[in-house]
């Protein structure tokens, strides 16, 4: 048993009880914080699948249908998700601005865009390129004003693999770039039976010549 006899080594102890019991509180605290945080998560997603058991319920959805919702709200609690849930919740100007910055990197990769200058510099868009007009067919490269808009409401889905984003004789509401994986175009055969006849790869769009 050691205890303190002089004056210094009193202090000396007082400052170590300090010390670990400030530590101890540390440890305590951010371990109540994550435990918190994961019930919030999760409570959040139980209370999404109540809401969907409900609308589910309320309009005979066919099962394949809820499947797909009940996984693609599984797949939105993911950290991926974080920037365009985190962007909602901010006012339009300020959403757009943010969108623009992010999302135009992608679009500049894409070959239909590509044509149009999509640098930005100190926050200012340069101007865009003309392009040449042949055969009667305007070839310029989108404005850049329509660029802007395009990208100021560009968001982040995750995807399940197998989900069908446009059924036959879809018109599409939505432009889809892909950023990661691909997609598939399945027709059926004479017996049915679903083929693949065409891939969709990384930065490749789905459903641009419905939407534009």
């Amino acid at each position: 048993d050691y205890s303190p006899v002089s004056v210094e080594e009193r202090c000396f102890g007082c400052v170590y009880m300090l010390f670990n019991m400030g530590v101890t509180a540390y440890i305590i605290g951010t371990a109540s914080s994550l435990s918190t945080k994961g019930d919030d998560e999760r409570a959040t997603y139980r209370r999404l699948l109540k809401d969907l058991n409900q609308y589910a319920k309320a309009t005979s959805l066919p099962p394949e249908l809820f499947e797909s919702m009940k996984q693609y709200v599984g797949m939105q609690m993911s950290p991926q998700h974080l920037a365009s849930t985190f962007e909602e919740n901010l006012p339009s100007f300020l959403s757009a601005r943010a969108r623009n910055q992010r999302n135009r990197p992608i679009l500049s990769k894409i070959a239909l865009l590509a044509g149009s200058d999509m640098s930005v510099s100190n926050g200012k868009e340069e101007p865009s390129q003309s392009g040449s007009v042949s055969g009667g067919v305007d070839a310029r490269p989108p404005s850049n004003r329509f660029l802007t808009a395009l990208t100021a409401r560009m968001s982040e889905a995750v995807l399940i693999n197998g989900v069908r984003v446009f059924e036959e004789y879809d018109i599409a509401q939505d432009l889809w770039v892909i950023t990661s994986g691909k997609a598939e175009v399945l027709v059926h055969d004479k017996q049915g039976v679903e083929r693949c006849v065409k891939t969709y790869e990384r930065l490749d769009m789905l459903g641009a010549f419905s939407f534009f």
